[in-house]
Formats: C-alpha cells, sequence, structure tokens
C-alpha cells in the first residue's frame, strides 16, 4: 500500500487561504471530509479529497447558480 501524506488544519488553512478556527468550524459543520485514525485526536485530511472538493466548487460557482 502506498503511504499518503495527509494534510493538517495549519496545512489546510494554508492552502485555502482561511484560518485554521475556520477549517475546524467547516469540519464541524460536515463540509470538509477529514481522516480519522483510531487513537489518534488530530484532524487530518486526504489531499485527493480535498482537490475534488476544489474542483467540484469551481464547477459549481461556474454553472450560474
Amino acid at each position: 500500500m502506498r503511504e499518503k501524506k495527509l494534510l493538517h488544519v495549519q496545512e489546510m488553512a494554508e492552502i485555502l487561504g482561511v484560518h485554521p478556527m475556520t477549517i475546524r468550524r467547516m469540519v464541524e459543520r460536515g463540509k470538509l471530509p477529514t481522516v480519522r485514525i483510531p487513537g489518534l485526536a488530530r484532524i487530518l485530511f486526504d489531499p485527493e479529497d480535498i482537490e475534488r472538493l476544489i474542483e467540484a466548487s469551481k464547477v459549481m460557482a461556474g454553472s450560474g447558480n
């Protein structure tokens, strides 16, 4: 199995250009997919999930809705 680099809250905030607390709120509201590892109390993100989310938001923004 290929090892993936998971992103932390701070890294996500930098990628999306928002404050880390905004990322935490988005997670609480179910707006961002996370990776949970049993026994680890960190919020982690799969970069591929985030890329899909960004691409989907571009499509939605450009659709005129």
